[in-house]
């Protein structure tokens, strides 16, 4: 088997495991007699950060580096936040300026309701104890759980299997933006949708910055810390 097939084989593990590990793991551990906890909102997520962890390990046992998967260590830490800053102004325009009319576009197309984010995420709209609370896993989880396993290692693994050249890692850039959107299906077709614009638009600045994935982890932090800033402030409602 070649490398690349090899490698494309454990990216579909991977995604199984993350797919299916928040509905095993909590049955399992309560066949065992053990319960395990739910933070409030997020409930057991902690348990897809924790593919992440286990993903770092195991590529870091085959002999890669984590810099293969687009976390390097940058010379200039400020030009870094500078790229996270103007892919974070990206990432904005194309919410203030064309998200909201794609998302009812696709709601009308689709028949569902509004993205369903701000409803999901209702318990934290004037609780300020918890918008405080959960902040920090926001940029753990989210910011960078999930820019590391999607625009890192599920991007990577899918260029390399069509051999790393221009069309592959295109076609990788959009295969980790489908798979990023299907994954945010609790917000129903419009949220899948604009969430999977944001990943190729996410996906599309890690590779001109050559592949590091700092940038895009400070954007996804600042995106979702101001949507949660919103949501806390009641002024997202039902278009989240």
């Amino acid at each position: 088997m070649k490398k690349s097939d090899a490698g494309l084989l454990e990216a579909g593990a991977a995604l199984a495991l993350r797919t299916s590990i928040t509905g095993w793991a909590p049955a399992a551990a309560l066949a065992l007699g053990v319960t395990l906890p739910a933070l409030p909102v997020l409930k057991q997520n902690y348990l897809l950060f924790l593919t992440v962890l286990l993903i770092l390990a195991w590529v870091k046992l085959r002999g890669e580096t984590w810099a293969s998967f687009g976390l390097i260590v940058p010379a200039k830490w400020g030009r870094i936040v500078g790229y996270g800053l103007l892919l974070f102004a990206a990432q904005l325009a194309f919410s203030v300026l064309a998200l909201q009319p794609i998302e009812h576009a696709v709601a009308a197309f689709t028949g569902s309701g509004p993205n369903k984010a701000a409803q999901v995420l209702g318990e934290l709209t004037g609780n300020f104890p918890l918008f405080v609370f959960l902040l920090p896993f926001v940029w753990l989880f989210a910011a960078f759980g999930e820019e590391v396993f999607y625009r890192g290692y599920l991007m990577s693994r899918f260029a390399q299997f069509m051999g790393e050249g221009k069309i592959a890692w295109t076609v990788a850039v959009v295969a980790q933006a489908i798979l990023f959107g299907a994954a945010h299906a609790y917000q129903g077709p419009p949220g899948m949708v604009g969430v999977a614009i944001g990943a190729l638009i996410s996906g599309a600045g890690t590779l001109i910055w050559g592949r590091n994935l700092w940038p895009a982890i400070i954007a996804h932090g600042l995106i979702d810390t101001l949507g949660f800033t919103l949501i806390y402030m009641g002024k997202l409602g039902s278009h989240g």
